[in-house]
């Protein structure tokens, strides 16, 4: 059990998150046993007197204090019990930025190619390990959680080689940047928790409310900058502490566009703590002297009425590139794919519809639309389990995919309590329709669903895709391991794989406790995930879960031999 020493320390870790160094400096300097005015460490610490107070007076009585409480000292029995219990897990010193540049530019030589149309202008190894560097010397991060929203310049496998007790997870809607980060960090031996969203759509509820520190470097307009502030403040821990660090530059004869993101900052309500020029340097970006700024944004008490008042649905055009591109036109749905999904809606009566997703004409079937991000709450949220009697939109589902949120076609399919899931999506993502039988992610898809094609689309017409939801695998225990994690969507996936993995052993007569099917799973490659939720995994990851899910199949019936 800790000791009152190290309870006090956890209390002061949790109320100081990130910048519990602070706190850290404050007994170092009274480690040397003498006393200190309570001005000097004030001045040590660089912290406000009235917060250096709190801390003497939660640290009593291994702190002595004057009777007048203007000095303070750590007498001689007390220095060995504060001393090990403020060491004990204190971030090491972050080694030479010249070794992280150096590592980064080899690890950046296999980043996948830009997107145009994302965006994309790859910051340079150097700006890389100088992010990594600030956040390790900025802020305490040994066991802080950090969330990084879209990471194509990498900076998540930066910050692990100066950082590496740190929980980074990144959240990004490019699974080649997903796919990529998790097999450099799975390579070195470092945790990494990599989570698909478009957040256009949504912050993955796994993420919400959980970071001590989001860094981004979002799309560089005033919608963008909204929108990725407004989900890394969903992802932070309402405390004093929390931090969100952004990026953004403009040219020099464009003041006006500084001014309308920092006119974000202010409407919701953030406090600007510096704002570092030219911090970044990127090869390219041209437009802005290939250089932006650091932005260091505190919350404050009225951000989170700031937050809740805007509003939760985004514009899908929020880049400066491509259909995405905030002066794009939005394209309604083709007259033809609304016909054809009145007609694949079927028997609503019955059933009862569900429509889901931007671009529906109003009406449809007689209701309105809800958005995707809506719909995909109320699937994340529902308890019910099969036959899903408490399951919202378990009926008929008609969902809208196209043109920009085609790679939700396996989420939707990983997420609907359905009996008959109808999509338009963009043509590229109709191949989950027609992979081949081995694929892991057919295997998974095929134990919930039956698919067809009902229109390949062609030009810039959608596709459409029927799925029906199929009775459940019998005789198949992988099968039913995969299917009680698609039904069990509303679980983290540790929770509902190892549940999952008990039920198919009791399916086959066989006993597996909770302990035993846990480190089955945590033996893994899938165990920095096991937080997120099944539709969250990145696609590659689906895949690897198949594959993983017989080994711990395997596993557990080699145990009971």
């Amino acid at each position: 059990m800790p000791s009152d020493v190290e309870r006090a320390r956890d209390e002061l870790a949790a109320a100081w998150g990130t910048e519990l160094g602070r706190v850290r400096r404050l007994v170092a300097v009274l480690l040397d046993g003498d006393w200190h005015p309570v001005g000097e460490l004030v001045g040590a610490t660089a912290t406000s007197r009235r917060s250096v107070a709190e801390v003497l007076r939660r640290l009593e009585p291994w702190v002595e204090l004057d009777p007048g409480g203007d000095r303070a000292r750590v007498g001689d029995q007390a220095l060995a019990a504060l001393a090990a219990a403020f060491q004990a897990g204190e971030a090491p010193a972050p080694g030479p930025e010249e070794a992280v540049e150096a590592s980064m530019t080899a690890i950046m030589g296999g980043l996948p190619a830009p997107v145009r149309h994302l965006d994309h202008v790859p910051a340079t190894p150097a700006t890389a390990a100088r992010r990594a560097h600030f956040l390790a010397e900025r802020f305490d991060l040994g066991g802080a959680r950090v969330l990084c929203l879209g990471d194509h310049d990498l900076t998540s496998l930066a910050l692990l080689h100066v950082a590496p007790r740190a929980e980074v997870a990144v959240v990004d809607v490019d699974e080649r940047v997903l796919g990529y980060v998790d097999a450099v960090a799975r390579g070195r031996g470092w945790r990494v928790r990599t989570v698909f969203a478009d957040l256009r759509v949504e912050l993955p509820r796994s993420l919400a409310g959980r970071f001590d520190l989001v860094f981004s470097d979002p799309p560089y307009t005033q919608a963008g900058v909204r929108l990725f502030l407004r989900r890394g403040l969903e992802a932070l821990r309402r405390s004093e502490f929390a931090r969100v660090l952004f990026c953004y530059g403009f040219g020099e004869r464009q003041p006006a566009l500084g001014l309308k993101v920092q006119a974000v900052v202010q409407d919701l309500r953030l406090v600007a703590e510096a704002i570092l020029p030219a911090f970044n340097r990127y090869l390219g970006a041209e437009a802005i002297g290939g250089a932006s700024a650091l932005y260091v944004c505190r919350p404050t008490r009225r951000t989170w009425p700031a937050l809740r008042d805007a509003a939760a649905h985004a514009d899908p055009r929020i880049y400066t590139h491509g259909e995405g591109a905030e002066e794009a036109a939005l394209p309604p749905l083709p007259p033809a794919a609304t016909l054809a999904l009145e007609g694949l809606a079927g028997d609503r009566g019955e059933l009862g519809l569900t429509v889901a997703g931007d671009g529906m004409p109003d009406g449809l079937g007689g209701q309105r639309a809800l958005t995707l991000g809506a719909y995909l709450r109320d699937m994340g949220t529902a308890k019910g389990r099969p036959p899903f009697t408490a399951s919202p939109h378990d009926g008929v589902v008609v969902a809208n995919l196209w043109p920009h949120h085609g790679a939700y076609l396996p989420r939707l399919l990983l997420t609907g309590a359905a009996a008959r899931l109808v999509v338009t999506t963009p043509k590229e993502t109709m191949e989950v329709a027609s992979l081949d039988p081995a694929d892991p992610l057919a295997r998974l898809l095929a134990s919930t669903w039956r698919l067809r094609v009902h229109a390949r689309g062609g030009g810039a017409a959608p596709a459409v895709l029927v799925a029906e939801r199929a009775p459940p695998p019998t005789a198949d225990p992988p099968g039913l391991v995969l299917r009680f994690l698609v039904d069990h969507r509303h679980a983290v996936l540790g929770n509902a794989w190892r549940e999952a993995l008990i039920a198919a052993a009791a399916a086959e007569g066989r006993q597996v406790s909770k302990n035993q099917a846990r480190q089955a799973i945590a033996a893994g490659p899938l165990a920095p995930q096991l937080q997120s939720h099944l539709a969250e995994l990145p696609v590659e990851l689906l895949r690897l879960l198949v594959t993983d899910v017989d080994r711990t199949l395997g596993k557990l019936r080699a145990a009971d031999a």
